[in-house]
C-alpha cells in the first residue's frame, strides 16, 4: 500500500493516503502557519511547499463466526456489532519507526492530533469505535482466535501468539458518528493522538496498531482509491503558536456557554491547545484561562512557555504564542478548562525555571491570571 505525506508549513500535516485525489475528506482543514521557536527568537525554518513521501500500512479484518480465518487479502474491512450479526472487527497498523521517519524525522515533536481514517463502501451511516491492539498480529495471521496463527488453514487454529484475555478490545479510545462522504462511501474519522503521540516520543516506542469496531465495511489497502490513512498534525518541540488572526464572530443577541464561545481553541488545525482527552470539556462547567508571561528582570513577552495545570493531563496543555506573522514573543496564552475547582497551573520551559500557580476556577467563566514572571535558567550560573 503506497500512501502520501503532506507537510505545510512547520506544523506538517503527514497524509498517509494512496493517492492526492483519496485525501478527500481531509478532517483538519488547512493549517494556520505556526513557527519553531529558538531560546533567542531566531527565524523559524519554515516549508511553504507541500512534499510527498510514501509509507506503507497493512490491514485485515476478523470474523467470530470463523475465529480460524485470516482475511489479510480481502478488499474490504467488514466490522459488525454482536447486536447485529456475530462479531467482526478490522485491525490497521502503522509501523512506529516509518511514523517517525515522516517528514524527515519527527521523533521528540509534538503530535497535536492524529486521525486513523478510513472510508466505507457504503453510504451507511453508523456508530464507530477505536482501540488499541493488546498483541502484535500479522496481516496474513491474524485470526479471531489469535494475534499470529501459523496456520489459518488448520479449522482449530495454531496460535503461535493469542490475544490474550481480554481480547485485543479494552476501552475504546475514541468514537466518532460517521456523517460525510467520499467517493460514494462514508469518510470515519477516529481519533488517535495519545497513541501517535506515544509512538514519536522516544525512538524505541512499540505499537500494535488499531482495532475498529461498528457495523459496516470499510476499504482495505487492497482498494486502488481511499484506503485507511492516518491524518497526522505534528510541530517540533520548541513549537510556538501563533496569535490567531481572526475568530469565529459571538452571536451577542442570545447567551453563549464560554465553551461554546471559545470552542476554536480545540481546533487542531489552529495547534493552540492540543493533548485533551476528547470529550472532557462539559459545556456547563467549561472556562477559559487567558494569561501572560514575561522574563522577570527584561519584563520581554516569553514564547513557547509551556502551561498545564498539575494533575490534570484530561485537559492538554498550550504555550505562549508569537505575535500573527512574526517570531516576535507576545507572551498570551489561554487555556480551557472545566469550572468548579482548584487547580494548579505549571508553566515549564526549557531555558526558564518551572514556576507554578494555584487558581479557583469558576463555572463557565473567564479567569484573568496575574501576569507571570519567570526567571532564565542562566541567571543561576555564577
Amino acid at each position: 500500500m503506497n500512501m502520501n505525506i503532506r507537510v505545510v508549513g512547520v506544523l506538517a500535516l503527514a497524509m498517509c493516503c494512496a493517492t492526492v485525489a483519496s485525501c478527500e475528506g481531509f478532517v483538519f482543514g488547512e493549517p494556520r502557519l505556526a513557527v519553531g521557536v529558538t531560546a533567542d527568537l531566531g527565524p523559524p525554518a519554515v516549508l511553504t511547499l507541500a512534499q510527498f513521501s510514501t509509507l506503507q500500512g497493512i490491514d485485515t479484518y476478523i470474523a467470530q463466526a470463523a475465529a480460524n480465518t485470516n482475511y489479510g487479502g480481502a478488499s474490504t474491512l467488514n466490522v459488525a456489532s454482536p447486536t447485529i450479526s456475530p462479531e467482526m472487527r478490522a485491525l490497521v497498523r502503522f509501523e512506529p519507526s516509518q511514523v517517525r521517519g515522516l517528514d524527515g524525522g519527527i521523533t521528540g515533536h509534538i503530535v497535536l492530533a492524529a486521525r486513523l481514517v478510513l472510508v466505507s463502501s457504503s453510504s451507511t451511516y453508523n456508530t464507530f469505535s477505536v482501540a488499541r491492539a493488546n498483541a502484535a498480529w500479522t496481516e496474513t495471521e491474524a485470526t479471531w482466535g489469535c494475534a499470529r496463527d501459523s496456520d489459518p488453514t488448520d479449522p482449530y487454529g495454531v496460535c503461535s501468539l493469542a490475544w490474550g484475555s481480554p481480547m485485543a478490545w479494552g476501552s475504546p479510545m475514541s468514537t466518532y458518528f460517521a456523517s460525510t462522504t467520499a467517493g460514494g462511501g462514508t469518510v470515519v474519522s477516529l481519533d488517535v493522538t495519545a497513541d501517535v503521540q506515544a509512538m514519536v516520543a522516544t525512538s524505541t516506542a512499540t505499537h500494535n496498531g488499531w482495532m475498529v469496531s461498528g457495523d459496516g465495511a470499510f476499504r482495505s489497502r487492497e482498494n486502488a482509491s481511499y484506503r485507511p490513512r492516518l491524518e497526522l498534525l505534528h510541530a517540533p518541540s520548541n513549537y510556538a503558536p501563533e496569535e490567531p488572526a481572526s475568530v469565529p464572530d459571538l452571536d451577542r443577541s442570545t447567551p453563549t456557554h464560554t465553551y461554546d464561545a471559545m470552542s476554536w481553541l480545540l481546533e487542531p488545525a489552529r495547534g493552540l491547545q492540543w493533548g485533551f482527552t476528547p470529550g472532557v470539556f462539559e459545556v456547563d462547567r467549561a472556562g477559559v484561562i487567558r494569561g501572560h508571561i514575561v522574563e522577570r528582570d527584561s519584563g520581554d513577552p516569553v514564547a513557547g512557555m509551556e502551561v498545564s495545570v498539575l494533575g490534570h493531563p484530561e485537559f492538554g496543555v498550550t504555550r505562549t504564542r508569537v505575535e500573527n506573522g512574526t517570531t516576535d514573543a507576545s507572551g498570551y496564552f489561554e487555556l480551557m478548562v472545566n469550572g468548579g475547582d482548584t487547580y494548579t497551573l505549571t508553566f515549564s520551559h526549557p531555558d526558564y525555571l518551572t514556576a507554578q500557580r494555584q487558581i479557583v476556577m469558576p463555572w463557565n467563566g473567564w479567569l484573568a491570571l496575574p501576569e507571570v514572571a519567570v526567571m532564565e535558567r542562566a541567571e543561576l550560573v555564577g
